[in-house]
């Protein structure tokens, strides 16, 4: 698989995270939910700005399911 390409879409991810100005990435600036990261997969690959967008879109529609803590 190609690093560079978003392992949902198969277009560009546009990644710079791994370059030597990583805070010049776009994915820097983006804020996940606490759901979303949840969701994915960990894996090597970077998702592209839209798919990650549209993700959290997803996370934040759904509604929150409350557990408890179990001791």
């Amino acid at each position: 698989m190609n690093i560079k390409l978003c392992p949902r879409c198969g277009q560009s991810n546009a990644c710079m995270a791994q370059t030597d100005r990583p805070q010049d990435c776009w994915c820097m600036q983006l804020t996940l939910s606490a759901t979303l990261k949840g969701q994915l997969p960990e894996s090597s690959q970077c998702y592209c700005e839209r798919c990650l967008r549209q993700l959290q879109q997803q996370a934040e529609a759904q509604p929150q399911i409350y557990r408890p803590v179990q001791p």
